[in-house]
């Protein structure tokens, strides 16, 4: 098990489709400051254009036998599917000290229909594991409690659904003034505000 001297954190990247979630992903995975990274592509979409600098993977299985083979992780897009999840999550336990990237969360994990243990591991165990974590969704509110409450930063596009802007405001205690203008930012646009936990 790999110990970590590192406290990962957890980074929530939210906003409605089209309002620039990708590019932001893309321009992080692209810094070459970042050089170890297990991204999760759901839909296998995700950096085929090749913006970003990875090796791409299209099972769990076959990165895990490159990793078995000798080869150090470095920068990894992985094609797994959503029973891979589980295992793909403790790969990244053991390997420690990188970013995991977990592309539209949505797909298979709603706040009332999700893998309950592995969500919870996640949202405890990356701490410690020294894992910081990207989790990319379009609704705060279909996403599980406990990543919600574990999530250190907020990164956010546009929300459309005021529910979606009020879940956020209780997050994170924000004023009306505060939130309200999330509703109507332009693609590309963004806001950030972190918790200190």
């Amino acid at each position: 098990m790999h110990e970590s001297t590192h406290e990962g954190r957890i980074t929530l990247l939210l906003g409605v489709t089209g309002a620039g979630k990708s590019t932001h992903l893309r321009q992080l995975l692209a810094s070459p400051t970042i050089d170890r990274f297990l991204c999760w592509d759901l839909k296998g979409e995700f950096g085929r254009d090749g913006s970003i600098s990875a090796r791409r993977w299209p099972t769990l299985r076959a990165l895990l036998e490159h990793v078995r083979g000798g080869a150090p992780h470095g920068r990894e897009i992985v094609r797994a599917s959503v029973r891979e999840f589980p295992a793909m999550l403790r790969y990244a336990y053991t390997a420690g000290n990188m970013l995991l990237v977990i592309e539209e969360l949505s797909a298979f994990c709603t706040a009332d229909k999700f893998p309950r243990d592995e969500v919870l591991d996640l949202a405890h165990r990356s701490r410690e594991r020294g894992l910081d974590v990207v989790i990319v969704a379009q609704r705060p509110l279909r996403m599980p409690t406990d990543l919600r409450s574990q999530a250190k930063d907020f990164v956010v596009y546009r929300l459309d659904d005021p529910l979606d802007v009020r879940e956020l405001q209780n997050q994170l205690a924000l004023t009306d003034a505060a939130v309200l203008p999330v509703r109507s930012l332009t693609r590309g646009v963004f806001r950030k505000w972190s918790r200190g936990f």
